[in-house]
């Protein structure tokens, strides 16, 4: 069954192991993160760590399944971004300070201030545009990026080729700023979307409850536009990148031609086809997605050493 929400994905939970949750303090704005410690392999593995960034009113449980099948000899992140789960929001005028600068400064600063050094950074969605954000404008924090179906040329196009995600955007943020209980806003979303699963259901009105409204509205009210800087923004990535496209027909953002036009962009990208899933590829096939991460990593592992 489809999840009611255009970007927050079913949370899943790692059989593995349970995370320390932690709050770290940026200066501006306290991030909220889940860490999974290396284990101890025995084979002196330097692997980098991963930084997991979901989507728009996302929580970091998203990647729970996805971490376990992960972790190996690497240290593990997953972060509740600004405005979402349990890390502050941003107040300000104008609604805040929800930008894609503004969600890479904070990326930047917690892998500065844990001294995670070059990681691989995953992110989903607004989470893939994070870290690509990341990558353009720090390069020395980002070892390789994974891209999960990112909006990259999504400018206008909510309205003309996505009109349902674009009502359930104005329902989002109609009803995480109206002082509804979860209850309440799980029997908005289970009347506009009868087809949703009861867990589905629950799980976006969770995390829509602990989701700035501001934040929401800066991705349906297109303050956040990711559209006019993108080509330059993707032609300075020069770390290794791995772009993950859906099926736009199953509810992916990005299109065949979006895809091969990101690749040629991009000077070290590899790109993977997903027909069979929509939108949220780590939640529909999390042992899949583990799997290729993985074997991106280890690719590069074994490029550096020769």
């Amino acid at each position: 069954m489809p999840v009611p929400e255009c970007a927050a994905p079913r949370v899943r939970r790692s059989m593995t192991s349970t995370p320390a949750l932690r709050f770290f303090n940026t200066g501006e704005i306290a991030i909220h993160y889940a860490e999974w410690p290396a284990r101890k392999t025995g084979s002196g593995s330097n692997s980098p760590a991963f930084l997991f960034i979901h989507g728009i009113t996302g929580r970091h449980e998203t990647w729970h399944e996805v971490a376990g099948g992960i972790r190996g000899g690497a240290r593990v992140i997953a972060v509740d971004l600004r405005g979402h789960g349990r890390s502050g929001h941003s107040a300000g005028q104008n609604g805040g300070a929800y930008r894609l600068p503004d969600y890479a400064r904070d990326m930047a600063s917690l892998i500065d201030g844990l001294e995670l050094g070059p990681v691989v950074v995953v992110g989903h969605s607004l989470g893939a545009m994070t870290a690509l954000q990341l990558a353009a404008t720090r390069p020395e924090l980002a070892a390789a990026i994974v891209l999960e179906d990112p909006p990259l040329f999504a400018r206008h196009i909510m309205e003309n080729l996505f009109p349902e995600r674009h009502r359930r955007f104005e329902r989002n943020g109609r009803i995480s700023g109206s002082g509804l209980s979860v209850a309440e806003m799980a029997a908005e979303i289970r009347s506009d979307s009868p087809e949703a699963t009861e867990e589905a259901v629950l799980q976006s009105a969770q995390s829509l409850f602990v989701t700035d409204a501001d934040a929401i509205a800066h991705v349906h009210d297109q303050r956040i536009d990711w559209s006019a800087d993108i080509e330059p923004m993707m032609r300075s990535v020069q770390c290794p990148v791995l772009l993950m496209r859906g099926n736009v027909e199953l509810g992916a953002w990005m299109r065949v031609e979006d895809g091969e036009l990101a690749r040629s962009l991009m000077t070290n990208c590899e790109l993977s086809a997903w027909d069979d899933t929509g939108h949220l590829l780590h939640a529909d096939r999390p042992e899949r997605f583990a799997r290729q991460v993985r074997e991106f990593v280890a690719r590069l592992e074994v490029a550096a050493a020769n």
